[in-house]
């Protein structure tokens, strides 16, 4: 289930084999960055704890795809809480 778009790439609903529902952005291929700046971005990122951030949970990185794993938060966006649907 497709979530939204966003200038970073779009983001969907996924449900995990032991039923926990995940968030996932495939980033858009504007991120042609090495894999090793990548996954030490999303070391960094993994490591923020703050209670405005969704938990980082996991990432996938290859040559022709990168995705983000991210807790599925069920109330929306931010954009759509600020402006509405």
């Amino acid at each position: 289930e497709m979530l939204g778009k966003g200038s970073l790439g779009i983001a969907y609903k996924a449900v995990l084999e032991d039923s926990s529902v995940v968030a996932v952005k495939r980033l858009k291929d504007v991120f042609a960055i090495e894999s090793r700046e990548f996954e030490q971005q999303m070391e960094l990122i993994g490591r923020l704890r703050h209670s405005n951030l969704v938990s980082h949970i996991a990432y996938y990185c290859a040559k022709d795809k990168k995705l983000l794993v991210y807790d599925y938060l069920p109330n929306g966006s931010l954009f759509s809480l600020l402006h509405g649907n």
